[in-house]
């Protein structure tokens, strides 16, 4: 007689996974300052320092089998790892192969130290001109191989006139502030994920051995992303400050970007980070605030009102990565004279059925349908669409508020347009399902509604048990021009109604402010795209839905002694 007995290689009872991360931040700064007015028109103010900053982080994860949480023991003795690390069958067939343990262990630790200093300069004369500057050194230890790579000056200088101090303005009462200004300036940036050294990370892997895998190459021409700003701007408020805004105009050259480049795989890498971008940010910026009704008394009504709106045209100005296919030009981050974050379509042409298989069609550069995918040779530069970017070209907001007898209710409504984005491809994706039936990761077993789709008559791919149907190029399909739409949309951020008590009230339980506040987030939405589609609720670049942020409410009481 043959008895089978179950072998449980996780002990039964609860799974407990720990993750711990902490963080450590150290700065030190030392500083001086001197400023001084001498002849009645004169005036000079001057900042000069260093710093020192140091981060460290570190984090822990792991856990245990078999937890019991009455007696905080666990069974992790007696789970066999081996099989867990090197499963081969599981238990309804081969067809079910178990995945790895689900609790995953590791350690990590990160340090980086920062070294600047600084002089900041100002001077003005008789209330009227003015003239500044700045200049800074930072030092950080990604960029330690090549000496002169290790700091980078960045500086800046700035002038402007108040012209409302003139004398010819001062029989102009209804003016109040009018000032002109220009700046010019070098700024930088850094990336902590990259450095100028081998790094690699260290581990155990199944058979019990230290193993070490590098994680980026060497890189001694690593140095600093720069970014040269010219902007002007003017300041003005008209009658007794009712009416006060800023215009701004600004052109960023930013150059040594960091981008992705490929290597010769003989040196054991296919790609690396280096600075090798140029692009261009031009725009315009215009700030409005106005008090409709001013309300000078407590019992009076007061509505003000404050808008914004920006236009930004962006640019990828130079590249030094020329891509051998059009593959590889779609995988690419960034895309010579294409704005950053730039969709590219194939010329969608339906579905095409090849005897009982199905393939994505696309258009090629001649309008003859095709069904190879986008690796493939047949597919070229010329077959490739610009649509647009995920960037908006033009945000802006919109601040009304109302007061009277303590009360005030405000409201913030934000907008966003001259962006795409792509859409409908929850029932594209060509992991959440195989021939063996919608088998999910361990914990991971829901999919989109979507999938229902095709079984439904709907023009997508086939999923589930049916999803041997699918051709070798199904997945070209997220990339069609016809899922692309307009993303542009209006949000109503927030409303938020607050109550401030009389300060005789106040004083009479011996508080100076006592206010009532309640607020709430994320109220409505209207989108361009016709689909009901809340942008930001969706990945803009692969067009899958994302967690939308639900609507919250806030109630808080706020006092001080």
């Amino acid at each position: 007689m043959t008895i089978n007995k179950t072998i449980h290689n996780i002990p039964d009872g609860d799974a407990l996974s720990e993750s711990t991360a902490q963080s450590q931040y150290y700065t030190f700064r030392a500083q001086t300052r001197y400023n001084r007015e001498f002849l009645g028109v004169h005036a000079i103010d001057f900042i000069a320092g260093f710093e020192y900053r140091q981060t460290h982080s570190s984090m822990e994860q792991g856990g245990y089998y078999g937890y019991d949480r009455q007696t905080s023991s666990n069974l992790n003795m007696i789970t066999n790892w081996e099989y867990i690390n090197k499963p081969t069958v599981g238990v309804m067939g081969s067809n079910y192969t178990p995945y790895g343990a689900p609790i995953s262990f590791r350690t990590s630790e990160t340090l980086h130290r920062y070294y600047s200093y600084y002089f900041t300069g100002n001077y003005v004369y008789d209330s009227r001109y003015s003239v500044s500057g700045s200049y800074r050194v930072d030092k950080a230890d990604m960029f330690g191989t090549d000496p002169k790579f290790r700091g980078k000056p960045l500086w800046s200088v700035g002038a402007s006139w108040n012209v409302h101090n003139e004398r010819f303005l001062r029989p102009a009462t209804w003016l109040n502030v009018l000032k002109l200004r220009a700046s010019y300036g070098l700024t930088g940036n850094i990336d902590n994920s990259v450095s100028s050294y081998l790094t690699a990370s260290m581990a155990t892997n199944q058979f019990g051995n230290l193993q070490g895998t590098l994680n980026t190459p060497p890189n001694d021409q690593l140095r600093w992303e720069k970014t040269a700003t010219w902007n002007a701007g003017i300041d003005f408020a008209f009658l007794g400050y009712r009416l006060a805004g800023t215009f701004d105009f600004y052109r960023k050259n930013s150059s040594d970007i960091l981008t992705s480049a490929e290597l010769d795989p003989t040196t054991g890498w296919t790609t690396q980070t280096i600075n090798s971008a140029k692009m261009t940010n031009t725009g315009v910026e215009l700030q409005l605030d106005g008090q409709i009704l001013p309300a000078r008394r407590r019992k009076d009504i007061g509505i003000n009102l404050g808008f914004n709106i920006a236009y930004n045209h962006n640019k990828v100005t130079d590249l030094r990565r020329y891509p051998t296919s059009a593959s590889e030009f779609l995988g690419m981050t960034y895309h010579k004279g294409y704005p950053l974050n730039s969709l590219f379509s194939i010329d969608y042409a339906g579905l095409v059925d090849k005897d009982g298989t199905i393939f994505v069609g696309w258009y090629d550069r001649n309008g003859e349908v095709q069904t190879t995918s986008t690796s493939s040779s047949t597919f070229t530069m010329d077959d490739i669409i610009f649509s647009g970017t995920t960037t908006p070209k033009i945000s802006g907001s919109l601040t009304p508020e109302i007061r009277w007898n303590g009360f005030s209710l405000s409201a913030m409504f934000a907008f966003y347009g001259g962006h795409y984005m792509r859409t409908d491809n929850d029932a594209w994706t060509s992991s959440t399902a195989g021939t063996a039936g919608y088998k999910g990761a361990f914990g991971d077993a829901s999919f989109s509604r979507d999938l229902l789709r095709y079984w439904n008559g709907d023009e997508v791919p086939a999923n589930g048990w049916m999803s041997t149907k699918n051709g070798s190029n199904i997945s070209t399909g997220t990339i069609r021009n016809t899922a692309v739409k307009h993303a542009d949309y209006m949000k109503f951020r927030n409303l938020i109604l607050s109550y401030s008590f009389d300060q005789k009230l106040c004083r009479k339980i011996g508080l100076n402010d006592l206010r009532l506040r309640f607020q709430m987030n994320n109220i409505a939405t209207w989108a361009r795209n016709g689909m009901g589609i809340d942008p930001e609720a969706y990945n803009l670049t692969s067009g899958f839905h994302m967690d939308k942020t639900p609507r919250s409410y806030t109630m808080s009481l706020m006092f001080n002694l």
